[in-house]
This record gives structure tokens, C-alpha cells and sequence, in this order.
């Protein structure tokens, strides 16, 4: 009698054994049918007017909509309800060009995207690159040379991080300022002031 309970309990550990090894090696085709059916769900959806059929962006100036819309990473046929608005709101505020977003679904299609960006204060040019630059001298988004010749052209290695601390000392002298061309950093210790 004393070996049958011992049987038992062994009996019955070798069966729980064998029934979570099998629940774990069903996890995982569990999770991949779970998926195929989120799928087919969403695409029920955008095939029953839930389907994202129009973005109407706003707010931006220098951040292009196409990096925007690439950013949003949409694929084909994504439903309205299926959208994580919060994962594509943090992809947006990692572009350093986005201040702040916020995205809203409008059922039953549309997605309403709106942001807030840096504001640039300063055009820097190095290693043949034009950038726009912000206060903190973070290269917001590649500029084409002569885009956005009303911001000051700041030059060389450096000149983006100090850029809005010579712009602003150049502001308090309004004779130096008038006529200035370019400024270029030299050796990041110096600036020339380059005049038309």
C-alpha cells in the first residue's frame, strides 16, 4: 500500500510534467494563430469601412510629410480600430525635428495627425550637409543650401551647437548684424563674421 501512494504521486508529477511541457510547446503556435486571427479581424475591418483611408497632418513646416506618413508605418489595409495611435506618437516624437504629437482616430477612416515642432533658428552647413538647427543646436532635418535663406547660415564643425548664442549677441548689436553673410566657426573657439 505504501509503494501505491508512491506511484501515485510520481504517476501524477510525470503527468503535470508532461502537460506543461506540452502547453509550453503549444505557446508558441497558439500566439502565431492568435495573430493570424488579429489579422484577419483587422482586415475585416478596413474591408467593412474601418479601413484607414485618409491622414490629414498638421503642424508641420520642416519635417516633410512623407517622413511623417513613413514614420506612421501604415501598412496596406490597417484597420481604424487595429491602429496603436501611441506606439506611432512615440515614433513621431523620436524624429528630432517633433516637439510633441498627438494622433486621433475620426471613425469610420481617418486619422487626424497633429504636431508640434522645434522651431530652427539657424541654417548649419558642414561637410558639404546643410541642416536646419534648433536652440540646443539638434539637427532638426537636411535642408537643400539655399532652403530657408531667411535663417542665419552658420558654418563649420561645431558652429550648429553654438549657433543661437552668436545669433542672439549679433541681434544686440544691430550694426554688426546688418549685411552679415554667413558665420563660421573656427576651430571651435572662434567665429568669423562674413559680411555681403
Amino acid at each position: 500500500v505504501l509503494h501505491k501512494d508512491v506511484v501515485l504521486k510520481a504517476g501524477t508529477i510525470g503527468l503535470a510534467l508532461v502537460l506543461v511541457a506540452g502547453a509550453i510547446q503549444m505557446r508558441g503556435a497558439a500566439y502565431d494563430a492568435a495573430v493570424r486571427v488579429v489579422d484577419a479581424a483587422s482586415t475585416g475591418m478596413a474591408s467593412a469601412g474601418f479601413g484607414i483611408s485618409a491622414i490629414d497632418i498638421t503642424g508641420q513646416a520642416v519635417t516633410s510629410e512623407g517622413t511623417i506618413l513613413s514614420t506612421l508605418d501604415i501598412p496596406p489595409r490597417t484597420s481604424l480600430l487595429g491602429f496603436d495611435a501611441e506606439a506611432a506618437r512615440k515614433r513621431l516624437l523620436a524624429l528630432p525635428s517633433i516637439e510633441s504629437a498627438s494622433i486621433r482616430k475620426a471613425y469610420p477612416d481617418r486619422l487626424i495627425v497633429a504636431v508640434t515642432e522645434k522651431t530652427p533658428v539657424a541654417r548649419w552647413t558642414v561637410d558639404g550637409t546643410t541642416y536646419l538647427v534648433d536652440n540646443a543646436g539638434t539637427r532638426l532635418v537636411t535642408v537643400p543650401a539655399e532652403a530657408n535663406s531667411d535663417l542665419p547660415l552658420v558654418i563649420g564643425q561645431g558652429a550648429g551647437d553654438d549657433a543661437a548664442v552668436i545669433i542672439r549677441a549679433l541681434k544686440l548689436h544691430p550694426l554688426l548684424d546688418k549685411g552679415v553673410v554667413a558665420l563660421s566657426r573656427i576651430g571651435d573657439r572662434r567665429w568669423d563674421v562674413l559680411y555681403d
